[in-house]
């Protein structure tokens, strides 16, 4: 599973999950901006406010991602490797004892996303 689903994960540009990350705190931001300019109550719209919390957890571990795996990526530019299968086996070979960590956070960014939208969605619900 590993090499089969985070390995091509690992092997995306940075730049793409820096992009992604500013979209969550965009996100995030404009949530939680747009709540106050309403004045609303915590009580009233606390999904949104939970949403907004977990859209920036979900930023900050791309984020994290990003930074992590630009080292990866600037040794497999450096080298000007070029074929998919020693771009995965220099992968491979870099997280080969902390593979688990990796997976965790992919998991956990999943995880995030699905639950900020979930809360958005809940959201809405609950208000109609």
């Amino acid at each position: 599973m590993y090499k089969k689903i985070f390995v091509p994960l690992m092997l995306i540009n940075n730049n793409v999950y820096t992009f992604v990350s500013g979209i969550f705190i965009s996100l995030s931001i404009n949530i939680f901006t747009s709540l106050c300019f309403e004045k609303s109550k915590l009580y009233n719209s606390w999904f949104m406010y939970l949403a907004s919390l977990v859209f920036l957890v979900a930023s900050a571990l791309c984020m994290y991602l990003a930074t992590k795996l630009s080292k990866f990526q600037n040794y497999i530019i450096e080298k000007r490797v070029m074929d998919y299968e020693k771009k995965k086996s220099i992968v491979l070979d870099a997280t080969k004892k902390v593979h688990t960590k990796w997976v965790v956070t992919y998991i956990c960014t999943v995880l995030m996303v699905i639950v900020g939208i979930l809360l958005l969605v809940f959201n809405f619900v609950a208000e109609k």
